[in-house]
């Protein structure tokens, strides 16, 4: 089917993952951004994620950008929404990378509603990430968790927060309450913050509302999914998941949409065999010695053996 086709009267579209994620997200976003979208808007996780993209010939990993970043200088928007939580010094980081590859990001569009995450959410995540070990959940350990903790909670740091220092104290000061195993320096932590803030600034929007002017001007979105289905909050092998909704219900919610705005769904799935990441029920694993067995002999290998 050719892609002029697919679109037929599409002016929304997003990509998913129905699976545990690692399924090549990142590579159907990069085809929709270069060759159909105006938009390109992610909406769940933080940089526990991550997509790679091969774009002239250059690797590129994203954590928190959406992949259709590289066609800033094409003149589309890329914007991180409401749902996500986001590391500041990893954002800086990856704009920084971009810019010195001589690439622009001016029109990308940081969510003001977007939780920060915080370096005594980074520190709680690290105390407690041994539990893997011990049959626990386990995780990245970059604080994605305690951040969405702390938004269910109230007691969230918020984007748009950075910019008043007087709130800033008040809510950092509210939420280290919580914190006492991670000890912070509310002092230290708002000086950390400040020039990482003063360079997201110029991105920063109220980008629930530019996302319903775009639909208003007929402009063609794509939303870009982060992890995968059964990964979801909601909808997946609890309590082995993540901590936001991986699904179109949480991915179109977290760009300020709802899920019946969205006219096309791409379920992404990997083929003829699937992977998972961390702690968890796998289903379809051979389990034991046979496992390490089959995937030390290679995916070539079995699949000639499978075949025959």
């Amino acid at each position: 089917m050719s892609l002029k086709k697919l679109t037929k009267d599409v002016k929304t579209i997003a990509i998913v993952c129905n699976q545990w994620g690692d399924t090549g997200k990142g590579k159907f976003s990069d085809y929709f951004a270069s060759e159909w979208a105006d938009v390109i808007a992610r909406g769940t996780g933080g940089n526990n994620a991550g997509h790679t993209v091969v774009v002239n010939g250059k690797e590129r990993i994203f954590h928190l950008l959406p992949a259709g970043i590289v066609y800033d200088g094409a003149g589309k928007i890329n914007i991180l929404g409401n749902g996500m939580v986001i590391d500041l010094e990893a954002l800086v980081k990856e704009i920084a990378q971009l810019k010195g590859d001589n690439m622009t990001c001016d029109n990308l569009m940081i969510s003001e509603d977007a939780h920060v995450i915080m370096p005594y959410h980074v520190k709680r995540d690290l105390n407690v990430n041994a539990s893997l070990k011990s049959g626990g959940i386990g995780s990245t350990g970059r604080g994605i968790g305690p951040t969405y903790a702390d938004k269910i909670a109230r007691r969230g740091i918020m984007i748009k927060d950075l910019f008043s220092e007087d709130v800033l104290f008040k809510k950092v000061k509210k939420a280290i309450d919580f914190y006492q195993d991670a000890p912070v320096s509310i002092s230290d932590v708002i000086e950390e913050l400040k020039p990482l803030a003063k360079q997201i600034k110029p991105h920063v929007r109220d980008t629930i509302k530019e996302m319903h002017g775009f639909l208003k001007q007929g402009k063609k979105v794509l939303l870009e999914g982060a992890q995968g289905l059964l990964l979801s909050i909601e909808y997946g092998t609890y309590p082995y998941v993540t901590s936001s909704d991986c699904s179109i219900n949480g991915t179109a919610a977290g760009v300020g949409i709802s899920a019946g705005a969205v006219d096309l769904t791409l379920g992404v799935v990997k083929f003829p065999y699937m992977t998972r990441v961390g702690g968890g029920p796998f289903p379809t694993e051979l389990g034991g010695p046979d496992s390490e067995r089959y995937c030390s002999e290679g995916l070539a290998h079995n699949l000639e053996f499978e075949l025959k």
